[in-house]
């Protein structure tokens, strides 16, 4: 118990009795401390306040608290997680506090007060729930969680953190800003019911499904032309061995080619490029190069052929590029750095 003179009359009094023999405190008496200005409030700290917090927060019931401060407007504990992780959890009233500019959530108290959860350390992300679905729920239960989600969507958990949207455009996933950072890659925010802000990524774009062999060029060309009826350059042949990583190569009559990036994967290329759009409205970046020529190494049966010490080796026609764009990378996992703390009203 905080002691502090006449201002911490009230955390006294409500804690004086209860922190013998191992008793706790009732959302009530907490409430009567937490609820007040810092002024007038005191403090309720030690074990008695570890025991007592999920008494008024109750989502915390079942957790591993220690370190617990409990005030005016402000409430404070270390929670440990299964998996060994620490993390301070910080609770800002939101009638006395701003809401925070980081990652945080609203939570309610049992007093039905509105409290501004953030969390800093390494188990940040075990401080916050990622809500559970396996894609079959309704559109009312998701515009619960996710108010204003686009008619049609289905969402599927996928760890913590981490949930898979599915939608007319395809699928993609969402992460959430308590467990990562935001993406460097195309996304827009989605905000959950509870404050959360999610980074949904953009769904990637499909790549043309090219046939191989050399009676397919024909057949290449017509589904070239029609997937990207804006690139006027007539092509010779297409390559899509590439296309699961987002990008693929066709071939013109002078020997010159185009290789085209998915924009939702690649970052904009540093060098000369053009950007097209597909005939599902997808934007692919098109980095053009010159005929050029290389030696490779002749095969048979698996195994090169020697021509004495030397490989055996004939002259193809490739096509040389001047540059290629970086392929995004994952959202990384926050480090779980410390909040500052909120302005008061």
């Amino acid at each position: 118990m905080g002691m502090g003179g006449p201002m911490g009359f009230v955390a006294r009094a409500v804690g004086g009795l209860a922190a013998r023999n191992g008793a706790s405190l009732t959302g009530n008496s907490i409430s009567s401390v937490a609820g007040k200005t810092p002024n007038v409030s005191g403090t309720i700290s030690g074990d008695i306040a570890d025991r007592s917090l999920p008494n008024y927060m109750p989502h915390l019931a079942g957790k591993n608290l220690s370190g617990t401060e409990i005030s005016g407007g402000k409430i404070t504990t270390d929670m440990l997680g299964a998996d060994g992780k620490s993390a301070r959890l910080s609770f800002y009233n939101a009638a006395q506090f701003e809401e925070p500019s980081g990652p945080h959530s609203v939570v309610s108290a049992a007093d039905g007060s509105k409290w501004y959860q953030t969390a800093s350390g390494e188990g940040a992300a075990n401080a916050f729930d990622t809500p559970s679905f396996n894609g079959t729920e309704s559109g009312e239960t998701l515009s619960g969680v996710f108010p204003g989600i686009q008619d049609g969507t289905t969402l599927r958990t996928v760890d913590n953190g981490i949930i898979e949207a599915t939608t007319d455009g395809g699928n993609s996933l969402w992460y959430s800003s308590a467990a990562f950072d935001e993406p460097t890659a195309p996304h827009s925010i989605v905000q959950a019911s509870d404050g959360m802000e999610w980074y949904a990524m953009s769904p990637n774009a499909s790549a043309p499904a090219f046939e191989v062999g050399d009676d397919a060029a024909a057949y290449n060309q017509a589904v070239f032309q029609s997937f990207m009826p804006g690139y006027t350059q007539p092509i010779s042949s297409a390559d899509g061995t590439y296309a699961p990583d987002g990008r693929f190569e066709v071939r013109h009559e002078d020997g010159s080619g185009t290789m085209f990036y998915d924009a939702t994967r690649y970052s904009t290329p540093h060098g000369a490029y053009e950007t097209y759009s597909d005939a599902s409205g997808n934007n692919w970046y098109a980095v053009h190069g010159s005929p050029s020529t290389e030696r490779v190494p002749v095969y048979e049966h698996g195994a090169p052929i020697y021509d004495g010490d030397n490989v055996r080796t004939v002259q193809r026609a490739t096509v040389k590029y001047g540059s290629s764009p970086s392929k995004y990378s994952n959202p990384q996992a926050r480090t779980g750095e410390a909040h500052k703390p909120n302005r008061k009203k």
